[in-house]
């Protein structure tokens, strides 16, 4: 389409830009120094952007600058941000923000597959159907967790963490199926409340409008 120093090879195009490179059925849009499916993966898409590479197929990265996906990750997205990794084993997206990772490095045969970050920095998911909503230094570890917040961990299969700003401190979960709030400032609920089995309070217990809280006999810091 124009630009300079841009090569597409096998049924592929380049729209424009510089030192693009596209082949086996891809498309680079423009921006520079963009890669779509070298060696035998196929399919692949960049839209714009600056040193962003496809190397797994019927894959894409829309823009932003330095983001990869690998050849293992099939059927995944970055949308844009900086520096963005997805390495699962595919079927998984990056929306933007900078820094952050997909990856099969620590986890099972599943790999990192249909997991999902949704911005922010630092963020990392090491096994399957996890998601980061957000947020900086969140990391899930088990299979089906979800993290936010600032330095939340959902390290077990089917936690969700969510952890408030507390500099330098991060927050994890302790078991499977676990649902984990840090938050300093406290919880507010307008809504009724029906707790159903064990309850844990640690810290006091405020009720506005003033109102009735009846859950049992208070012993040992539990609720039952």
């Amino acid at each position: 389409g124009g630009g300079a120093y841009n090569f597409a090879y096998w049924v592929s195009a380049i729209g424009g830009g510089h030192g693009n490179v596209a082949s086996n059925r891809s498309y680079v849009g423009g921006g520079a120094n963009n890669v779509a499916a070298p060696s035998n993966s196929m399919d692949a898409f960049v839209g714009a952007g600056l040193g962003n590479k496809v190397y797994a197929s019927q894959s894409a990265i829309v823009g932003g600058s330095y983001n990869v996906i690998s050849n293992l990750a099939v059927s995944s997205l970055i949308g844009g941000g900086q520096g963005n990794i997805l390495s699962g084993r595919g079927n998984s997206a990056i929306v933007g923000g900078s820094g952050n990772t997909i990856n099969y490095t620590n986890s099972g045969p599943q790999g990192a597959r249909f997991s999902f970050i949704g911005g922010g920095s630092g963020n990392k998911v090491t096994e399957a159907y996890g998601s980061v909503l957000g947020g900086f230094g969140n990391s899930v570890g088990g299979m089906y967790g979800t993290a936010g917040g600032y330095g939340a961990q959902a390290l077990h299969s089917g936690s969700w963490v969510w952890s408030d700003f507390q500099q330098g401190r991060s927050f994890a979960s302790v078991t499977t199926n676990e649902f984990a709030i840090r938050a300093s400032g406290g919880v507010r609920l307008e809504a009724k409340l029906q707790v159903t089995g064990e309850a844990r309070f640690y810290g006091p217990i405020y009720i506005s409008p003033a109102g009735d809280l009846g859950m049992g006999t208070y012993t040992n810091g539990m609720l039952p």
